[in-house]
């Protein structure tokens, strides 16, 4: 793939593939620590290779980005959202919510595309879950429910959305609450073709007592058979302190359930995960950058949860499979963006 800023850092965060066996990635880049040049980027696989496609967006960040076929893709992030006709990325407004954060988009068809994420009023605070769906012509908000509030400041966020049939789909996140926003649970939705329902979700607690769950991606290849991942925290207050530990939730028609991953002393966290009947991938990172950080990827056999070899040093935010043995694995690897295909245990860069 193309590295846009060579001197600068530059990852991807979401991968798509269609069943003509194009694939479209976005991502950003940044110079590693606060202020400085930052943006965003989206490349396109063809068949043969990756290349970037239009110009970086200065100051801006891509989260997400799903596709239905060569003239039809979308791709979001914070305030910006941006779509593909087929010849060009152009920007498009979504509906008129006041502040609000967009995290993740999936497209099931022309013409059924989801955005979903986060809004507030006036000042960022008691943030409520946001879907928005395409009506042809606009952008249109759909009501979302929200956990009761316990008194305090609290924000539900829905991070992502995976759609399975015009009446089946499942959006994923969490929620914040108490006085300091120190505890987060799982927050699952479901749309059953006329509503957004809440859906109740396990949540874990660390060995010391903290409770502080995100769920990052969810997929579903079956009415009763939908996965979702993401991370409980050792630290309260917020991931990436270094005490996560990989979550892995099961639907199977009837409640969601923690499945069971292989336990690890060091940290692991996943942050992508994609769907097929009877099987699965999950992708992220374990270990402590620079000197212990190194690939996370587990399969479902259709029985277990298997760490699978991997390459050391990639650190893997999305995942894409439109066929068997056509799975896109996105991520960084040090300084550049990296693609990967997984292909049962054989993983091949790009």
């Amino acid at each position: 793939m193309q590295d846009p800023h060579p001197h600068l850092y530059d990852r991807f965060n979401s991968v798509t593939a269609t069943a003509s066996g194009k694939a479209w990635a976005v991502g950003e880049y940044y110079t590693g620590h606060e202020g400085g040049p930052n943006g965003a980027f989206i490349e396109q696989w063809t068949g043969r290779r990756w290349h970037l496609v239009g110009r970086p967006l200065p100051n801006a960040s891509l989260w997400s980005v799903s596709a239905s076929g060569p003239d039809d893709a979308w791709a979001v992030g914070d305030h910006l959202l941006e779509h593909w006709n087929g010849h060009a990325w152009r920007r498009v407004a979504t509906a008129p919510v006041g502040g609000n954060i967009l995290w993740g988009t999936a497209t099931l068809r022309p013409g059924q595309t989801w955005l979903v994420g986060e809004r507030w009023r006036g000042k960022r605070k008691n943030g409520k879950t946001l879907a928005e769906r395409w009506t042809g012509t606009r952008w249109a908000v759909v009501p979302t429910p929200n956990p009761p509030a316990a008194g305090h400041r609290y924000d539900a966020i829905l991070q992502a959305i995976s759609i399975r049939s015009a009446s089946d789909a499942w959006a994923v996140g969490y929620w914040l609450s108490g006085p300091h926003m120190l505890v987060s649970r799982t927050l699952i939705e479901h749309w059953d073709g006329r509503r957004w329902r809440l859906v109740p979700s396990p949540s874990v607690r660390a060995s010391n007592g903290v409770l502080y769950d995100i769920l990052f991606a969810v997929t579903a290849d079956r009415s009763d058979d939908a996965w979702a991942v993401g991370a409980f925290e050792r630290h309260a207050g917020g991931y990436g302190g270094g005490g996560e530990h990989a979550l892995v939730l099961h639907w199977n028609g009837r409640h969601w359930s923690r499945a069971s991953v292989l336990p690890s002393r060091e940290r692991t966290f996943l942050h992508g995960v994609v769907a097929r009947p009877g099987s699965a991938w999950a992708v992220g990172d374990r270990g402590l950058p620079p000197h212990h950080h190194r690939t996370l990827i587990e399969r479902w056999d259709g029985k277990h949860w298997k760490v699978a070899q991997a390459p050391g040093g990639f650190d893997l935010a999305g995942v894409s499979q439109p066929a068997r043995n056509r799975t896109w694995a996105v991520g960084a690897v040090g300084r550049r963006p990296l693609a990967a295909q997984l292909v049962c245990a054989s993983h091949k860069t790009q």
